[in-house]
C-alpha cells in the first residue's frame, strides 16, 4: 500500500490545462496457492489519484494439468482512466481499440480453455472467450465479444497429424452505431514432417460472415512452413479469410531464435483487405536478460479486428520497457508506449503516446519510496492533440504473510 502526490498539467487529458497537486493512493495484492496439478492466483493493482479518477487492474486464474489433460481459467478486468490505454494484465482478445475523445475504459473478459489427449493419438481442445467494454464519454457505447472454438486432432503416424476445428465469433455493439456481426468458421488440416527439421501445415475451411445487411461467405485456407537450423528456426505462411468488408490474404516470412538470455522472432509480410492495395505488416519482439536488468521490444503493424465498431483496420503498436537495478536497494523502470490505428468507415484515426520513468528505493525491509513521471498524448479523428506531463512521489509500505 502507498499514499502520496501528484502533480498533473492536464490530469482529464482534454485540453483544459489545470496543473495541481492531487493525492495519490495505491494498493496491490497479489495471493497464490500452488500444489502439484493445480494452481490458483489473484493479483489486484488498484491507483486513486483525486484528481484524474481510480485506476483498477485485476486477475484471477486457475489452472490443473494431469499427464494428458489441462484446464485453464482466468477472470481479468481494467479500469482505465481518462487517456491511459495500457492493457496491462489482459489477455490478448486479438483487437485493440482507443477511446474517442477524453474517455475512460473498462473491460472485463473470462477465458476458459480444455484440452485432452496430451500425448497421445487422440485429442481435443476447447476455448471460450467472452470479452465486455464499456466506454465512457459523449455516447457511451458498450460492446460485447465472443470466441468459441473446438477442435480435434488424431496422430496418424509418427510424421502425420489429422486436425478438425469449429468456431465462431459474435461482436455487439450498442452506442451510437449499433453494430451486431456473427463469424462462424469450419475447417479441416494437417500437419506433416518430411523430416526432423521441416514441418508443413495445411488448412482448408468455409468461414461466413453475417450481419443485418449481408450474409457473406467463402473458402478459407492456410498454408505454413518451418525449418529448424543453426541460427533459429524460419518459416513462411499464406492465408487468406472471409471478414465483415471482404477477403483478408496474409503473406509472411519470419524467423524466431532463442538462447539462454536473448530471445528474437521477426515477421514482415504482406496483407491485403478486399480491392485495397497490399498493406505492410511486421511482427517483431525482442527480449534480453542481465544480472541487474532487463530489456524487452515489440512491434506491430497488421490489420486487427475492433471491438468498438467491428471494422478491421491496420493497428500500429510500439513498446519498449526497460527495467533495471541500481545498487543494492533501488531500481529503475523506464517504459515508451505508441498506439495508432487508421480510420474506417464508422472510426477516424486516433493516436496515443506514453512515456514514463519510475525509480523505487527500499527505505528498509517494508518501507519503501516511489519517484515517477509521464509524459502522455492523445489524437482523436477530429485531429486534435492534447498532451499531458506529470510527476508522482509515493511511501509504499509492503505487508507479507502465509497460511
Amino acid at each position: 500500500m502507498g499514499i502520496g502526490a501528484v502533480l498533473d498539467s492536464d490530469p482529464d487529458l482534454n485540453g483544459i490545462k489545470r496543473s495541481g497537486v492531487a493525492g495519490l493512493g495505491t494498493a496491490g495484492l497479489t495471493m497464490s496457492s500452488k500444489t502439484r496439478t493445480q494452481a490458483l492466483k489473484f493479483q489486484l493493482d488498484a491507483k486513486r489519484n483525486t484528481a484524474a479518477g481510480t485506476q483498477v487492474k485485476s486477475r484471477l486464474s486457475y489452472s490443473r494439468a494431469t499427464k494428458s489433460s489441462q484446464f485453464d481459467a482466468s477472470v481479468v478486468s481494467a479500469r482505465l482512466p481518462v487517456g491511459d490505454f495500457t492493457t496491462a494484465g489482459l489477455e490478448p482478445s486479438g483487437s485493440v481499440d482507443l477511446a474517442a475523445h477524453a474517455s475512460g475504459v473498462r473491460t472485463q473478459q473470462g477465458n476458459v480453455r480444455f484440452m485432452t489427449g496430451i500425448k497421445r493419438p487422440f485429442g481435443t481442445k476447447f476455448t471460450y472467450t467472452i470479452t465486455r467494454r464499456k466506454t465512457d464519454g459523449m455516447t457511451v457505447i458498450r460492446g460485447t465479444r465472443q470466441k468459441l472454438e473446438f477442435g480435434v486432432n488424431a496422430r496418424l503416424n509418427r510424421r502425420a497429424i489429422l486436425r478438425g476445428v469449429l468456431g465462431g465469433d459474435r461482436l455487439r455493439v450498442v452506442g451510437s452505431t449499433p453494430v451486431t456481426h456473427t463469424k462462424t468458421r469450419v475447417g479441416v488440416g494437417v500437419t506433416f514432417r518430411p523430416s526432423k527439421l521441416l514441418t508443413l501445415e495445411f488448412d482448408v475451411g468455409s468461414g461466413r460472415f453475417r450481419d443485418d445487411a449481408a450474409n457473406i461467405a467463402g473458402m478459407e485456407w492456410r498454408v505454413a512452413a518451418t525449418r529448424q537450423g543453426r541460427v533459429g528456426d524460419v518459416f513462411a505462411y499464406a492465408s487468406s479469410e472471409q471478414l465483415a468488408q471482404g477477403r483478408l490474404d496474409q503473406l509472411q516470412f519470419g524467423l524466431t531464435r532463442a538462447t539462454e538470455h536473448h530471445k528474437f522472432s521477426v515477421a514482415v509480410g504482406l496483407a491485403r483487405l478486399a480491392v485495397n492495395s497490399s498493406e505492410p505488416t511486421i511482427d517483431l519482439r525482442y527480449s534480453a536478460t542481465a544480472a541487474r536488468s532487463r530489456l524487452d521490444i515489440a512491434l506491430s503493424r497488421d490489420f486487427s479486428g475492433s471491438d468498438e465498431s467491428g471494422e478491421t483496420r491496420i493497428a500500429t503498436k510500439f513498446d519498449v520497457g526497460l527495467s533495471r537495478r541500481i545498487g543494492a536497494r533501488g531500481a529503475l523502470d523506464l517504459s515508451v508506449s505508441y498506439l495508432k490505428t487508421d480510420a474506417t468507415a464508422l472510426a477516424g484515426k486516433r493516436s496515443a503516446t506514453h512515456i514514463g520513468a519510475v525509480y523505487r528505493l527500499r527505505l528498509r525491509e517494508d518501507w519503501g519510496l516511489v519517484l515517477g513521471g509521464q509524459r502522455r498524448t492523445r489524437r482523436d479523428e477530429t485531429g486534435h492533440r492534447v498532451g499531458s506531463n506529470s510527476v508522482h512521489v509515493t511511501f509504499e509500505r509492503r505487508f507479507k504473510g502465509g497460511l
